[in-house]
């Protein structure tokens, strides 16, 4: 018996060894498929990448154990892969879906790189994922709406890519642990769902920069953890409930460049304890000034810009100490009285005060003797201020840009401007200002931007060692002055003198106007502009040939000697060699050339001009304002004023006038018979756009079949910018506004895309088109707030 039971025992202890035994290698074989899969499809995630500049997958081979490649972090008890960290490495090509494999996986950061193609669905299997982040690269297709099934997801950032669709929020809403919620600058639509109002853990919303449109739902006002709120430059409408102005946790909230409109909370300073940043800039909001903001003690940013509030600003806005940006440019501020801007003396509290815009109100008065002494951008114009600028602005050590322009300011200008070293902009044009330049403006050495136009000033030289690259100047009482110092700027990039109404439509360009010179200086001057890309010289008194200093110009792509009294031979090299390139027309005494200009031979000149007038100019009219010329005479005076370039040709037969349309500026509908129209002008100012900053003309060789202008930058705009845009264009090392010019680049590129779009109703209006370069500008001199480069 006891043997039987023995035996019977020793089996039992058998099979149990022998299950223990297979237990243990089927977990040690299933761990091991696992770990491979694994690996696999990190190979697969690889063999997607097509440019690794940077060598981060150099580690990814058999050599060693996956664990260890870089940019993969694995559990340190299954060596499972639950990170993949690859930020900022330039990688190039496609998200392989085989990443939905890694079932682990708790945080994807692939941020700052150049992907492209769309989000795979496979992405919703990753159910312990915590943390997405493809931000800044070129995805897209639309958001999958099964990232739903991801129910740890703490954070989402999809943000600077290329996402378009509507936001799946219903699907998303179940996402209750999300607090991180980041799809700004992307081509999302639609409008904002009610059910937003589910995600209650929410703190971090930003949709900046997208086309979002319709009114907010009230449910916004749900997310009691919400702490930041961006919503700025979308196509946003209504009211804002009052819900969000109601909750107490919130800090951020930016929600400019949309249709918004209402007055603000008369309590919202009250309600809104922990505000830092309010942005509404850009919107249709009107009412008098929010008095109880002044509660909120921690505003840092505060943008109430280019909307219709009015009244007055109250006197203990120096309360706010915290403040570093104040935008309350163009409203209806003020009553055109003095004591309007009173209360900039308590601002003297703010000692992190930096930028404060006033300009476009209605303030009156004088300018206060006591300021906030370290600001590094006032401005001040387009209001009724008068009187004298007050002694004391040399004690504004940090000053960079300065704005008293479209004014009434009288007397001479203060010694003390003088004494800005850092001072990059200012602008006196438009007020009533006499006297002599001060010689201590010689001492700004940094300038290069001057406009002292319509004033009354006198002469002098004063300049001698200014590194201007930009001036304005209206020539009254200056022509000495002019004759001096152009001379002495081989750094100058953009000069613009004028009498008249002409206005700045193309950087990198030099314009004369009614300039007084000898003939030694006029070409010792031209000598020195080796760099010159474009002269315009048009409508003066410029008597004798042609220098030929000119020829010797090689970067020079434009010139204009059209309306002087020029005479003798017109050379063939050089600018000369290229039609397009020049305008010459109203100089009767020309003679000879290459064919293509129609001036008749040398040295025989025979009556006045021939049939054909080739008028190398843009046409760029605001016809809804002004209307069309309808006379050939008024036609081309027009066309001379404006002075672009290239885009029509006129042919003056008898009454008649046939507009031929230069290659590629042009728009496509002339080319069909249709009338010459508004939207024809609009595109081809958006070409003319493009050219600016490409640096490449429509005519160049490499546009052939399908590709011109326009698609060659649609193109590029989706992956590398910088590789399309004309080097003289871009930032070097060091900026001068915070590296906000790649930014302000890439909104002028989507404006001239717009204007140049191939069908006429999908082109932007001209008065939008002034509106975007508004805010395009404000925002190069950093007068906006948070992200607000408006993007067309």
């Amino acid at each position: 018996m006891w043997g039987l039971r023995s035996s019977t025992l020793a089996n039992i202890f058998l099979l149990l060894s022998v299950a223990m035994n297979f237990s243990i290698s089927h977990a040690s074989s299933a761990k091991q498929f696992q770990n491979e899969t694994g690996r696999l499809a990190l190979l697969e995630f690889k063999n997607q990448i097509y440019d690794d500049p940077f060598g981060a997958l150099n580690s990814w081979n058999h050599s060693q154990q996956h664990c260890r490649w870089e940019g993969v972090t694995c559990g340190a008890r299954h060596q499972r892969v639950i990170a993949l960290t690859l930020r900022s490495k330039q990688l190039s090509g496609t998200i392989a879906p085989h990443v939905g494999n890694l079932s682990f996986m708790r945080s994807i950061q692939l941020g700052d790189n150049q992907f492209h193609g769309e989000i795979s669905q496979e992405f919703g299997r990753l159910f312990r994922l915590r943390v997405l982040n493809l931000s800044s690269n070129a995805i897209s297709g639309k958001i999958p709406a099964n990232l739903s099934y991801c129910s740890e997801l703490v954070t989402i950032s999809l943000a600077g890519n290329n996402l378009e669709g509507k936001i799946p929020m219903d699907q998303l809403s179940n996402l209750k642990k999300l607090e991180n919620f980041f799809l700004y600058k992307n081509n999302l639509t639609g409008e904002i769902p009610s059910s937003i109002g589910n995600l209650s853990s929410l703190t971090q919303l930003d949709f900046d920069f997208n086309n979002l449109e319709g009114s907010l739902p009230l449910e916004m006002g749900l997310l009691k953890r919400l702490v930041q709120l961006f919503l700025a430059a979308n196509k946003l409408s209504g009211i804002i409930p009052a819900s969000i102005f109601n909750s107490s946790a919130i800090t951020v909230i930016s929600v400019g460049a949309n249709y918004f409109h209402g007055n603000l909370p008369i309590n919202m300073g009250l309600t809104l304890p922990n505000l830092e940043e309010l942005g509404v800039g850009a919107n249709k909001f009107y009412g008098n000034f929010p008095t109880s903001i002044t509660n909120a003690s921690g505003l840092k940013v505060f943008d109430l810009s280019e909307n219709n509030f009015k009244g007055q600003i109250p006197a203990n806005l120096g309360d706010l100490t915290q403040l570093k940006r104040v935008n309350l440019g163009f409203n209806f501020f003020g009553s055109n009285s003095t004591g309007d801007l009173d209360f900039i003396a308590s601002l003297t509290n703010c000692s992190n005060l930096r930028i404060l815009s006033l300009s476009a109100n209605k303030f009156g008065g004088n300018v206060p003797k006591i300021m906030a002494n370290q600001l590094t951008e006032l401005f001040v114009g387009g209001n009724q201020l008068s009187g004298t600028i007050p002694q004391g602005f040399g004690n504004f050590v940090n000053l960079i840009q300065l704005g008293l322009e479209v004014n009434s300011f009288s007397g001479i200008v203060p010694r003390d401007f003088g004494k800005l070293p850092n001072l990059q902009g200012l602008r006196l044009d438009h007020n009533d200002f006499s006297g002599q330049l001060v010689s201590t403006l010689c001492n700004n050495t940094n300038l290069f931007y001057l406009d002292l136009s319509f004033n009354q000033f006198e002469g002098g030289n004063i300049f001698d060692n200014m590194k201007i690259r930009l001036v304005v100047l209206c020539l009254l009482n200056l022509e000495s002055l002019y004759i001096w110092w152009i001379s002495m700027f081989p750094t100058i990039n953009l000069l613009e003198i004028y009498p008249s109404h002409l206005l700045i439509v193309q950087i990198w360009r030099i314009f004369l106007c009614r300039p007084i010179f000898s003939k030694e200086q006029f070409h010792q001057i031209l000598a020195s502009w080796k760099s010159i890309q474009q002269l315009d010289l048009s409508s003066n008194n410029l008597t004798g040939p042609i220098p030929k200093e000119l020829e010797k110009l090689q970067y020079l792509r434009y010139l204009n000697l059209s309306y002087n009294d020029i005479e003798g031979e017109i050379p063939k090299t050089g600018i000369f060699s290229n039609a397009s390139q020049i305008s010459l027309i109203g100089n009767n005494k020309l003679c000879g050339g290459i064919p293509e200009l129609e001036f008749p031979p040398c040295p025989v000149i025979k009556g006045k001009n021939r049939g054909k007038l080739k008028l190398v100019a843009v046409k760029v009219l605001d016809l809804q304002k002004n209307g069309a010329s309808k006379s050939f005479k008024a036609e081309c005076k027009a066309l001379r004023n404006i002075r672009h370039r290239n885009l029509v040709s006129i042919q003056g037969t008898g009454s008649t006038i046939a507009i031929k349309g230069s290659i590629g500026y042009a728009a496509p509908e002339y080319g069909m018979g249709l009338a010459v129209s508004t939207q024809g002008d609009v595109y081809s100012y958006g070409i003319l756009l493009l050219e600016m900053i490409t640096g490449r003309r429509p005519t160049d060789d490499i546009f052939v079949g399908d590709l011109d202008l326009h698609n060659y930058v649609n193109g590029a705009l989706r992956e590398q910018v910088s590789e399309i845009v004309d080097p003289n264009m871009t930032p070097g090392e060091e900026t001068i506004n915070g590296g906000r010019e790649i930014d302000c680049i890439i909104s002028l590129l989507k404006v001239g895309l717009k204007c140049s779009a191939r069908l006429p109703n999908d082109r932007m209006h001209m008065n939008e088109v002034v509106r975007k370069l508004h805010l395009i500008k404000d925002v190069f001199l950093g007068v906006r707030v948070h992200q607000e480069n408006f993007e067309a």
